[in-house]
């Protein structure tokens, strides 16, 4: 009797290990290619609403938003690691300031960061400082907008079409 209940717990052991081996091992979380469709599923966003979106190395944010820009939602998705190829949610919801302003996001583990808003300020033009060097990306004025940016941009000036500065960003470390 005692030899069965070892056997048993031996077996027992060892089938916990290779289940507790495997879960470590599998990368759960989202592919790239399904990032969109997970975000409009677990967040119930209409089929219908329109996306702005960036993609980085370890970072993908989104804003999806209704045909009248009333209403919106955003999503930014990380992965753990540029070897990973699986995202997971980090932020989901609507905050308020993306739509009246410009909102950063950044993760404690995420070297990337993002930029969201609903472009209420008009902006054109982001010019991103890396040490030195500038460079500038076009934005829609009348289209909400998003980037995602690595750590090596050290600063980020938003600029209307009159060339004015479009607003200050707000920081969301999460």
């Amino acid at each position: 009797m005692k030899r069965n209940v070892i056997l048993l717990l031996s077996i027992c052991a060892f089938a916990l290990a290779a289940v507790a081996f495997l879960w470590w091992r599998t990368d759960l979380g989202v592919s790239s290619a399904e990032i969109e469709k997970d975000a409009r599923s677990e967040q119930r966003i209409p089929g219908n609403w329109n996306v702005a979106k960036d993609v980085g190395n370890l970072m993908t944010a989104m804003i999806f938003y209704d045909e009248s820009r009333s209403d919106f939602t955003v999503a930014i998705y990380a992965k753990q690691s540029e070897a990973s190829d699986k995202y997971h949610c980090r932020y989901g919801g609507n905050s308020g300031m993306i739509g009246i302003g410009i909102v950063e996001f950044s993760f404690e583990d995420c070297e990337e960061r993002a930029f969201l808003s609903m472009n209420e300020q008009k902006a054109v033009q982001a010019v991103l400082h890396k040490g030195e060097e500038t460079q500038n990306r076009a934005l829609d004025a009348d289209n909400p907008f998003v980037l995602v940016l690595g750590a090596d941009i050290t600063e980020v000036i938003f600029y209307d079409a009159k060339g004015n500065i479009a607003g200050d960003y707000e920081i969301a470390v999460e």
